[in-house]
C-alpha cells in the first residue's frame, strides 16, 4: 500500500494540490480512514457470519446475490434457497415491492433434506436503490403456533376435540350443500352421580373411558369432540340414513357386549342422532334434533345409571377379595349369629345382611395402589383410606332402599373408646349395627390374607378380639360372639 502511494502524482490526481502538499496534509488522514474502513469491514463480516439470519442483496441489475461471499457455504439453508426457483421468485417479488414501499415482508417455504422449512423474509430499501433481504428460519415458531392451536382445540381430559373446535366445525358445515351426513350426540349417563359421590378424579376417569370407547367404535370417516361435561359429538360424512340407523343399533350392541364382559371398566352411554340426506346443511337444526332424540332416551336413565354403577362398584370391590363367596358366607353366618344372640327382628336382620355386603362400598373411591401396598401406609394415605366411610354414606344416600343404611356405613369404623373415625363417636353413640359390623369386618379381615400381612389362626383371632374389647369393640358384643367362634373354628378357616 505504501509503495502505491509513493508513485508520482499528477496535479489532477491530487485535485490541483502539489504532491508535497498532498503527502503532508492528506496522506496520513487517508491512511487512517482506509485502516478504519478495513476494521469496519472486518467487524461487519464477523457480525454477518455470527448472524443466524441469511442476508441477500437485490442490486441495481435486479439480481439477488448473497450479501457476503463468505456466507454462501456457512449457512445450511443458503444453497436450498438459491436452488429453489419458486423461492427466488418470491424474493424477487418482495424486493420489487420494497423498492416501491421502502420495506416489505413475506413468508415462504423450501425443502431441505426432505424436511419442509418455514422462512420469513424482510426487505428494506437502501439509499442507493438496492434492497437488503433478511431471511430467517421460523420453523420452530410455526410448530409452536401449531401446537398452541392444537391445544386450544383439544379437551385436556379426553384428548379429543373440544367444544370450541366443534362450534367451528358446525360453522364450517352450516349452509353448505352436501349429501349424506350424520351427527351423533352421546352422553355418559349418570356422570354427575359419580362426581357427586366419588369426586372429580373418578368422573374424569369415566370421561376418559367413554372417550376411548367412542373413538374405537366411531373410528372411520368421523370427527369426535367432547362438547360438555358429560357429552360427546360425532360428525360422520358420506353415510346414508339407513347406514346411520344401522350404526346406532350396532352401538347399542357394542355397549351391551362391553358392559357384560368380565372387566369392571363399565360405563353407560346414551345417544341421539340426526341425519342430513341432501341440500343445504343446517347443522344447528341437526344438533337440536340429535339432542332431542338423546333426551327422550335419557329421561328414565338416571336411576338406571345409579344402579348400574352401584352394581359395578360392588363387583369391583369383590374382585379385590380372593375367595369372595367364602367371605360372603362367613359374613352371613356371623350376621345370623349376632341377630340370634341379640334377638333382632327379621327386618333388622335383613338390613344387617344388606349392610354386611355394602359397608365397604366407599372403597371404590380409593386409589388402587393403596390396596396393593405391602409397606405401612403413610399418614396421607391413611387419611385417604379413612374417607371411604363418608364416600360409602354418600353413595347409599342416593338409593331410597339403602338410605337407611348410610349412617351405619358412615360409623362402621368408629371405636368404642372414641378413637375411631370419621367423628370419634363414643360407646352407645355409635349405632348398634355399626358396632356389629365393626366386629364382623375385623373377623373377616384377620381371617384373610392381605398385601401387608398373612391371615391369622382362629386362636390368635380370638385373642385379638379380647384385646380390642372395650377399645375398638363393644365388650358386650365381643363376649357374646366369642363362645360361638370358639365352637366354630372351622368357620374362621373357611373365611377367605
Amino acid at each position: 500500500m505504501g509503495e502505491s502511494l509513493n508513485k508520482n502524482y499528477t496535479r489532477d490526481s491530487i485535485i490541483g494540490l502539489g504532491e508535497e502538499s498532498f503527502k503532508k496534509n492528506y496522506y496520513p488522514e487517508l491512511l487512517q480512514k482506509i485502516t478504519m474502513l478495513e476494521k469496519l469491514q472486518n467487524r461487519n463480516d464477523t457480525l454477518i457470519n455470527a448472524m443466524r439470519d441469511i442476508l441477500f442483496i437485490y442490486d441495481a441489475k435486479t439480481q439477488i446475490k448473497p450479501f457476503s461471499s463468505t456466507r454462501i457455504e456457512s449457512h445450511s439453508l443458503m444453497s436450498p434457497i438459491l436452488a429453489n426457483a419458486e423461492a427466488m421468485e418470491n424474493l424477487k417479488m418482495g424486493a420489487e415491492q420494497a423498492l416501491k414501499h421502502a420495506s416489505y415482508e413475506i413468508t415462504f417455504t423450501v425443502e431441505d433434506k426432505e424436511k419442509l422449512v418455514h422462512l420469513e423474509a424482510r426487505f428494506n430499501k437502501t439509499q442507493s436503490d438496492e434492497v437488503i433481504i433478511i431471511v430467517r428460519d421460523i420453523s420452530d415458531i410455526v410448530e409452536l403456533q401449531k401446537t398452541h392451536s392444537s391445544l386450544l382445540n383439544l379437551d385436556p381430559i379426553s384428548k379429543l376435540y373440544n367444544r370450541r373446535w366443534f362450534d367451528s366445525k358446525i360453522n364450517e358445515f352450516t349452509k353448505v350443500t352436501a349429501k349424506h351426513m350424520a351427527l351423533f350426540i352421546l352422553e355418559v349417563t349418570g356422570l354427575q352421580f359419580i362426581k357427586t359421590t366419588l369426586g372429580q378424579i373418578h368422573s374424569e376417569q369415566l370421561i376418559v373411558l367413554a372417550g376411548e370407547i367412542i373413538s374405537v367404535f366411531f373410528s372411520e370417516n368421523t370427527t369426535i369432540a367432547r362438547i360438555s361435561f358429560e357429552s360427546f359429538a360425532v360428525i360422520i360424512e358420506d353415510i346414508s340414513e339407513m347406514e346411520t340407523e344401522a350404526l346406532a343399533k350396532n352401538f347399542e350392541t357394542f355397549m351391551a357386549k362391553h358392559n357384560n364382559s368380565t372387566n369392571t371398566k363399565n360405563v353407560l352411554i346414551s345417544y341421539g342422532y340426526a341425519h342430513h340426506s341432501e341440500g343445504i346443511i343446517n347443522m344447528e337444526t341437526m344438533f337440536v334434533n340429535a339432542n332431542s332424540f338423546l333426551h327422550l332416551s335419557t329421561l328414565t336413565q338416571y336411576e338406571r345409571a345409579k344402579r348400574f354403577y352401584l352394581k359395578r362398584f360392588l363387583k369391583t370391590i369383590e374382585h379385590k377379595i380372593s375367595n369372595r363367596e367364602a367371605s360372603k358366607e362367613c359374613k352371613k353366618v356371623l350376621v345370623n349369629e349376632f341377630s340370634r344372640l341379640l334377638n333382632l327382628t327379621s327386618y333388622k336382620r335383613k338390613k344387617l345382611h344388606q349392610l354386611s355386603l355394602l359397608y365397604d362400598i366407599g372403597e371404590i373411591g380409593l386409589p388402587e395402589h393403596i390396596f396393593q401396598k405391602k409397606e405401612s401406609l403413610s399418614e396421607m394415605e391413611w387419611s385417604i383410606v379413612r374417607s371411604h366411610t363418608m364416600i360409602g354414606e354418600k353413595l347409599l344416600t342416593e338409593f331410597p332402599e339403602y338410605k337407611g343404611l348410610a349412617n351405619f356405613v358412615l360409623y362402621h369404623h368408629e371405636n368404642w373408646d372414641g378413637s375411631g373415625y370419621p367423628y370419634g363417636l363414643f360407646k352407645e353413640a355409635i349405632p348398634l349395627e355399626s358396632r356389629i359390623i365393626r366386629i364382623i369386618d375385623s373377623i373377616v379381615a384377620m381371617a384373610h390374607d392381605l398385601p401387608y400381612r398373612k391371615k391369622i389362626a382362629c386362636e390368635q383371632l380370638i385373642k385379638e378380639l379380647e384385646k380390642g374389647a372395650g377399645r375398638e369393640y363393644d365388650a358386650n358384643l365381643v363376649s357374646l360372639i366369642l363362645p360361638f367362634l370358639d365352637k366354630n373354628k372351622a368357620l374362621i378357616k373357611s373365611c377367605p
